[in-house]
């Protein structure tokens, strides 16, 4: 099942923070819960531009673009969800 965030790209300027939120979808095309048991990384490409934490919180740091991967294993299932990062 695929995960997503609702924004399509994040953008704030530096010093802001964000808490992420994921979401999925199933085969049938139904709104699947990232549950508190689900394990979750998310790395940045660049955390000279914006870093974030184990639980999620994005902070961006200095102007530039960078991408945020999130993988989630979940009952047995992993997927994996790209976004763009602008820090103004």
């Amino acid at each position: 099942w695929p995960i997503y965030f609702k924004e399509r790209t994040f953008s704030g300027a530096p010093g802001e923070q964000v808490q992420l939120t994921l979401s999925g979808v199933d085969a049938s095309r139904n709104v699947v819960e990232v549950r508190a048991d689900a394990s979750v990384t998310y790395s940045i490409a660049d955390e000279s531009i914006a870093t974030v934490t184990p639980d999620g919180k994005l902070t961006f740091v200095k102007q530039g673009e960078t991408t945020l991967t999130v993988t989630v294993m979940q009952d047995g299932f992993s997927t994996e969800a790209t976004i763009a990062i602008m820090t103004k």
